[in-house]
């Protein structure tokens, strides 16, 4: 059976023109921007608009491991992923040289052992979510958010278990 192939869809609020990105980059563009996609079996890659913004969180997505201590210390101006393996319970702190409008997607590790927690600092706005990680050995959870500069706060805009 063939693998299908995705094109991301653009959205009409950027002027400028598409670029291309490699089909394998498409779950973690999906997971950081939630745009829906469609099959397209005559293209290997996603179309994305070349925004500036698109350009600096798709194309050259910087990953940077955090260290695993009480206090985990994320500085925002290194890259759009952090990820980190937790060996006890944590608290996330506020990230430290933040952009209005940047985006972070927070990669959390459970070790071999598992029921880890984590607690984040009061600048992170939950809305509607209940951050509970979860309890398995060498699950992935993950938490994305927004900063919004308006508020001083990182608005918590998806958080997903038990990958």
């Amino acid at each position: 059976m063939a693998k299908k192939e995705t094109e991301v869809k653009t959205k009409d609020i950027f002027e400028e023109e598409p670029i291309d990105i490699l089909a394998k980059d498409l779950e973690n563009f999906k997971l950081s921007f939630g745009i829906h996609t469609h099959d397209n079996r005559n293209s290997s890659l996603i179309n994305v608009t070349k925004n500036e913004r698109d350009i600096r969180n798709v194309a050259t997505r910087k990953i940077v491991k955090l260290k695993d201590a009480a206090n985990i210390a994320t500085d925002a101006s290194l890259g759009d992923i952090f990820t980190v393996t937790l060996t006890d319970d944590r608290t996330l702190d506020a990230p430290t040289n933040s952009t209005n409008g940047q985006r972070i997607l927070w990669r959390l590790i459970q070790d071999d052992t598992g029921s880890r927690l984590i607690t984040l600092d009061a600048i992170f706005n939950v809305g509607p979510f209940t951050i509970t990680l979860s309890t398995t050995a060498e699950d992935i959870d993950y938490i994305e958010a927004i900063y919004n500069q308006d508020n001083a706060t990182w608005d918590i805009t998806n958080f997903r278990i038990g990958y």
